[in-house]
């Protein structure tokens, strides 16, 4: 109980002061355009086949020269989500810590009206970082994860990782990649993200009969094991006065996704020779049609596959 009052106390007093901080220097002028703050709230919602929540959220930014820094943070409660099964409602607040380097010439590319955990305000017609996310929840899956963001004037390539925040295994909101194309005030992107249960602790088995270059974790007894997305789909975002975001996205939740980019392309990192591959990672196997490890076994089914689509009022890109 004591942990949870100092996490709750920690947000509260990282709000009040970028929220003091918004309001003083959004009162004075600013005639140096290599300076910069500004910050909103809005109401956070998503309604849809896996996500549907209701929230606040607050954002804030500052840069001064080449050098921004973002935050955010959501309070939501969601109905449904991902993962565990979808009885389980509840509070979940995301934070998020984002530091950016921007370089190149001032453009009046409109990137600066999405104001985005790694957010480029700075006009700037480059930029390049990280941001650091916290996920906070009363269903066992709270975890920190990394996100490295790389915008070339109109272009965006953002990728999510547990990997980049917490040095541990795969678990939960494993990892995403966002690639975008803006234009004026709206961006389409191609959106794919993984969510699997937790496999630390869980055994690394070597079967020539499933086709891993490091083998599987067995799953079966892994916390929400039984639970796994391969989320990719089309989105659509759009900037609104007051710097308010409204988004949908359509597409497909499949097992085979999730196999091919995280197992196959990530994990089993063929393109890489061995010796440059310390980590040598397993695989985390696809689900079968009865939440258990999908091993290609004869008779086994892997989990079916559903569509996917929500609609979204200041959403956040991954989870």
């Amino acid at each position: 109980m004591k942990q949870k009052k100092l996490f709750y106390w920690h947000y509260f007093i990282v709000f009040c002061l970028l929220f003091n901080l918004v309001l003083s220097k959004s009162t004075q002028a600013q005639p140096n355009l290599n300076e910069g703050v500004g910050g909103t709230i809005g109401i956070s919602l998503s309604l849809g086949s896996h996500q549907n929540s209701l929230g606040v959220v607050f954002k804030a930014y500052y840069f001064f020269e080449q050098v921004q820094f973002n935050f955010q943070t959501r309070w939501q409660y969601n109905v449904t989500t991902y993962g565990p099964p979808r009885l389980l409602p509840g509070i979940e607040v995301q934070t998020n810590y984002g530091l950016m380097f921007g370089w190149g010439k001032q453009t009046e590319v409109q990137a600066y009206a999405f104001l985005l955990p790694f957010g480029n305000q700075m006009k700037r017609l480059n930029a390049l970082g990280y941001v650091f996310n916290v996920y906070h929840d009363k269903i066992k899956t709270s975890q920190t994860t990394g996100t490295i963001a790389f915008q070339a004037n109109r272009f965006w390539l953002v990728t999510e990782n547990d990997a980049l925040g917490d040095m541990a295994v795969d678990k939960f909101r494993t990892g995403g990649v966002w690639i975008a194309y803006q234009v004026q005030n709206t961006m389409i992107a191609l959106n794919t993200r993984f969510w699997t249960g937790n496999s630390g602790r869980t055994p690394v088995i070597e079967n020539a009969n499933y086709p891993a270059q490091y083998g599987y974790r067995d799953m079966s007894n892994a916390m929400y094991g039984r639970f796994s997305h391969g989320i990719l789909t089309m989105q659509v975002l759009q900037a609104l006065p007051y710097r308010q975001i409204i988004g949908a996205e359509v597409g497909l939740d499949a097992e085979i996704i999730r196999h091919f980019l995280q197992n196959k392309l990530i994990h089993d990192l063929y393109f890489v020779p061995s010796k440059w591959n310390p980590s040598k990672n397993p695989h985390v196997p696809m689900i079968d049609a009865d939440g258990l490890p999908y091993t290609y076994q004869p008779n086994q089914r892997i989990k079916p596959s559903q569509g996917v689509l929500h609609l979204t009022l200041n959403p956040y890109l991954f989870y």
